[in-house]
C-alpha cells in the first residue's frame, strides 16, 4: 500500500477512536449525573464512573495512543522516502548532463579522428574512419584464411592486433572508450529516454563506423556492447560483405 494512503487511513482510524471513546465518557458521565436518585452518595457514583471509563474511554484512547505512534514512525518513513526521491532525481539529472558531455566527447574525438586521417571534412566527417578500415583491414586480411567461427580466438587476436596498429597512428582507443560509456550510462535511463537517445546515437553513425565498431565487439573488451547495440539494430546497416565475408556478421548478428 502507498505509504500517503497508510497515513490517512492510520490518522483517520485513530481520530475515530479519540472521537468514540470521548462520546463513551460522556454517556457514562451523563448517566452519572442524570441517574442520581439520592439512594446512593455522590462519591460511590464517581468510583463507578471512573470503573467505566477505565474499561472503555482509555481502552480506547490507548489504542489511539498506538496509532499515533505508528503514525509518527510512518510520517518518518515518508521523510526518508522523499529525501530518497530528491536523490534519485539529482542522480538521474547528472547521468543525463554526462550523456549530453559524452554526446561532445564523441563528436570532439570524432574529429580529432578526421583530422589525423587528413581527410576533408565531408558526409558529416564520418566516413574518415573509412580510411582507417581501409588501414585495419590491410593488417587483418592476411590472416582472414578460414571462417570467423571455426577459428575465433585467433581472429579475437588478429582483430585486437589490428585495431592495436591502427591505434598508434589514430585514436581509436579513446573513440571506443568513449562510445562504451556513453552506450552504458544510456543503458542505465528509463525506456523511454533510452530510446530517444539510442536513436540519437544510432542515427550519428555512419556505414564505417558501424564497421569498425563490429570488428571491436568480436574483441574480448568491445564483445561487453554487442548484446546492447544489437538489441538496439545498430549493425542492421551493415552485411557479412562488409566484414570481409567470413562469417563475423553471423556471429555478431547471433549474440
Amino acid at each position: 500500500m502507498n505509504i500517503d494512503k497508510q497515513i490517512t487511513k492510520v490518522r483517520r482510524i485513530a481520530i475515530s477512536l479519540v472521537f468514540l471513546g470521548f462520546l463513551i465518557g460522556c454517556y457514562g458521565l451523563f448517566e452519572t449525573i442524570c441517574g442520581y436518585q439520592g439512594n446512593k452518595i455522590w462519591l460511590e457514583r464517581l468510583a463507578l464512573l471512573g470503573d467505566f471509563w477505565s474499561g472503555t474511554v482509555v481502552a480506547f484512547w490507548s489504542l489511539a495512543g498506538l496509532l499515533f505512534v505508528y503514525l509518527g514512525f510512518l510520517s518518518q518513513q515518508k521523510q526518508i522516502q522523499l529525501q530518497e526521491t530528491a536523490i534519485g532525481k539529482e542522480d538521474y539529472k547528472s547521468l543525463i548532463e554526462d550523456i549530453e558531455k559524452l554526446f561532445g566527447d564523441y563528436n570532439n574525438i570524432l574529429n580529432s579522428i578526421v583530422y589525423r586521417a587528413g581527410v576533408t571534412y565531408e558526409r558529416k566527417g564520418k566516413d574518415a574512419i573509412q580510411k582507417i578500415i581501409g588501414k585495419f583491414l590491410n593488417y587483418l586480411h592476411p590472416k582472414l584464411d578460414l571462417p570467423f567461427d571455426i577459428k575465433k580466438d585467433e581472429y579475437r587476436n588478429h582483430i585486437h592486433t589490428s585495431l592495436e596498429t591502427v591505434n598508434n597512428d589514430y585514436p581509436m582507443d579513446a573513440y571506443f572508450d568513449i562510445f562504451s560509456n556513453l552506450l552504458s550510462d544510456i543503458n542505465k535511463l528509463d525506456f523511454s529516454n533510452k530510446q530517444k537517445y539510442m536513436k540519437r546515437l544510432n542515427s550519428q553513425l555512419s556505414k564505417y563506423e558501424r564497421i569498425i565498431l563490429a570488428f571491436y565487439c568480436l574483441t574480448d573488451k568491445g564483445s561487453e556492447m554487442l548484446s546492447i547495440l544489437n538489441k538496439w539494430g545498430f549493425f542492421k546497416k551493415i552485411n557479412d560483405s562488409d566484414l570481409s565475408g567470413k562469417g563475423f556478421y553471423t556471429i555478431l548478428s547471433t549474440h
